[in-house]
């Protein structure tokens, strides 16, 4: 333990203070800052996973797999535990593909402030550890699906910008 920063050490010894905000202090944070966020495109045999979020602020959207960065965590540790915690895969990262710093015009309304969501998102390619798992996704997902490049070019222009520029780069890889 001795080679672990005091936040990695922190972490180690209470996960969940770090995972869970209080929902007062998160308002608070998420009304006056950036976030610091990871997104992960699965690479899923001949397609990349894609989830339609249940919630704000990119409900409705087909978007990857992600969150917040937590405290305490890297940010390759941070979106191995966001695909493991949204769909129960257990991934290994290929690469890291980029940082994007994305707006929304809408905050998830259990925060209630109005101004929005800012983030700075580190963007991966991932692959599973195990071929043969199961998406199981959570109550954050409405539904997944795996887009193959055929579907993607017939699909072309019905992304979000985001999900645009970063499908094609996973498919090559």
């Amino acid at each position: 333990m001795g080679d672990l920063s005091l936040p990695e050490r922190l972490y180690q010894q209470n996960p969940e203070r770090f995972e869970k905000i209080p929902d007062k202090i998160y308002r608070e944070i998420h009304s006056l800052t950036t976030l610091m966020c990871v997104d992960g495109y699965v690479k899923i045999r001949n397609g990349v996973l894609l989830v339609h979020r249940a919630e704000e602020p990119a409900k409705g959207i087909w978007w990857p797999l992600g969150g917040r960065r937590i405290r305490g965590l890297s940010r390759s540790n941070s979106i191995i535990k966001a695909a493991k915690r949204e769909t129960g895969l257990d991934v290994e990262i290929i690469e890291e593909l980029g940082t994007e710093d994305v707006f929304f015009n809408t905050d998830p309304p259990w925060l209630g402030h109005g101004m929005g969501t800012d983030t700075t998102n580190t963007v991966y390619a991932l692959k599973l550890i195990d071929p043969d798992q199961e998406v199981i996704i959570d109550k954050t997902i409405s539904n997944s699906r795996i887009i193959t490049p055929e579907e993607y070019d017939r699909e072309k222009g019905s992304f979000h910008w985001y999900v645009e520029k970063y499908l094609p780069m996973v498919f090559s890889l």
